[in-house]
């Protein structure tokens, strides 16, 4: 047996995801009712981040699963943290910060991932 747990991370830059209307349409088709309504409830920056957290999310989650996209079923704790209902074999967790996207999946148990943006100007020094 390995001490060694197997994380997967995925990093997505939100300026590099290309933002015509046909792949916006695909997109959409990745949500299900609830998180429609939410999308539409968001300034379209923060619309477009949602979006893309899930359509990443669903992907590589159904790709882990073996199911399609629309089968995984995302639901959110009391606390926010988002987790697939019915399921205890992936876990997961999302961050995002100004243009990134960050997702990581294990099998080995809850996982926690949090992304921050550094300014390069900040004068640390003064701190």
């Amino acid at each position: 047996m390995s001490d060694i747990s197997k994380v997967q991370v995925y990093v997505c830059p939100v300026s590099r995801v290309p933002q015509n209307h046909l792949i916006l349409s695909h997109y959409l088709s990745f949500l299900n009712t609830a998180e429609k309504l939410r999308y539409d409830q968001y300034h379209p920056y923060a619309a477009r981040l949602f979006l893309i957290s899930r359509v990443l999310t669903r992907s590589v989650l159904a790709d882990k699963l073996g199911i399609s996209p629309h089968e995984v079923n995302i639901q959110l704790q009391p606390n926010g943290k988002p987790f697939i209902q019915g399921n205890k074999a992936v876990y997961f967790n999302l961050s995002h910060s100004a243009d990134v996207i960050v997702l990581a999946v294990t099998e080995e148990g809850e996982i926690g991932v949090d992304v921050e943006r550094v300014d390069r100007e900040f004068d640390w020094m003064r701190v």
